[in-house]
């Protein structure tokens, strides 16, 4: 496993206060109420642009992922962000300009990717235990050294490590923006893997698990990605987008925007709703969701695990399997799955972990048809 020129995945904890986190949550939750689902509903913010704050939920997130990304040093102009309340397993995937995927790959043209892309854990039931895990991709090398590699040039590529991310409120998780990243539920979903995993897309052998897969459990997050030039984004509009508040946020470009955007943002100016009245103490004000100061972060180190033959190695090995999303297009490979060769007594643990991040070397091994 060589370490690469830049780091792929940092971890951050104590970045926003209880209050915060628990703020965020309660907006995104009433917003849900009123309006249906949103966890899939995706904005987009232009740092670039003064925008009135009117109290909706999408402004306050904007400005708290915002105050987030100052305090890291990300000047990236936009930022792209979603939010689920539900642990759900999620393949393992690229994040993409969706709205055009199936159109790039029609014309067989390479999908782009954000800069990087971010988890911000707000509130974990104490039951779950799922993780993000980033799957890290051969570094190319060059005297010796990994080479510095821009966003978007990995993809196919041989996976070689895997950073096992617990979900922990307050927490910040940012990897570079072209990475495989997954959610697996049970945590033991990629552990033990029998002869049939190809055939049976992914289904564990593992019987010892008695976590209920039926069970809702609550693991309340906000994703964002940051971009340099906005992702495409679908013309639709629809009744759960309104409700965050905020629609004018961005428009198609007119003739007198910004070159080279794609959009402009209106200032709108409209008196405060109020989005957190509802909260469990209604006389808590929340003036700012900002994150807490720079000063105040703890960068949480990743624990490693190697394979044998390596420092720290691991003396008994175990086979993952890691379902993937989407089409070969999007894949990158004919396989819809990856198989992997890993440290039990590195991964296993990793999976379960309560709050511990590591770092565990795998080893991808693949087949004429991509399988191994």
């Amino acid at each position: 496993f060589i370490r690469p020129a830049t780091p792929l995945v940092t971890v951050y904890d104590d970045c926003f206060s209880f209050d915060a986190t628990q703020g965020l949550k309660a907006g995104l939750m009433k917003a849900d109420a009123e309006a249906g689902t949103l966890a899939e509903d995706t904005r987009l913010v232009d740092r670039q642009q003064i925008l009135a704050n009117d109290g909706s939920v999408a402004c306050l997130v904007g400005e708290a992922l915002g105050s987030w990304l100052d305090a890291h040093g990300d000047d990236s102009r936009f930022i792209e962000w979603w939010w689920r309340d539900e642990w759900l397993d999620f393949e393992a995937h690229q994040d993409v300009e969706e709205a055009i995927a199936g159109k790039m790959a029609r014309q067989d043209r390479r999908l782009r990717c954000p800069n990087w892309g971010h988890v911000l854990y707000l509130s974990v039931d104490p039951k779950v235990r799922g993780p993000t895990c980033v799957w890290i991709p051969e570094q190319r090398t060059q005297g010796g050294g990994a080479v510095s590699e821009a966003p978007g040039t990995v993809l196919g590529r041989l996976i070689d490590g895997v950073a096992v991310v617990p979900a922990v409120a307050g927490r910040v998780l940012r990897f570079r923006g072209d990475l495989l990243h997954s959610v697996p539920r049970p945590a033991s979903r990629y552990l033990d893997v029998g002869e049939e995993f190809v055939e049976s897309e992914c289904i564990s052998e593992d019987e010892g698990d008695d976590e209920d897969e039926g069970e809702w459990l609550e693991r309340v997050v906000i994703l964002f990605n940051t971009w340099d030039k906005p992702p495409a984004v679908e013309d639709e509009e629809d009744e759960a987008s309104k409700a965050m508040g905020n629609d004018d946020w961005w428009t198609p470009i007119e003739d007198d925007a910004a070159p080279g955007t794609g959009f402009e943002a209106e200032e709108v100016e409209t008196e405060s709703k109020g989005p957190f009245e509802e909260v469990s103490d209604p006389g808590r004000e929340f003036s700012s969701l900002a994150c807490l100061p720079r000063a105040q972060w703890k960068e949480t180190e990743l624990e490693k695990t190697f394979l044998t033959g390596s420092s720290h190695e691991a003396t008994e090995a175990t086979i993952l399997g890691v379902p993937l999303l989407g089409d070969r297009f999007r894949r990158g490979r004919d396989a819809n799955a990856m198989v992997l060769i890993a440290p039990r007594e590195g991964v296993g643990p990793a999976m379960k972990s309560e709050q511990r991040p590591s770092l565990v070397s795998v080893k991808e091994v693949r087949d004429e048809r991509g399988y191994r």
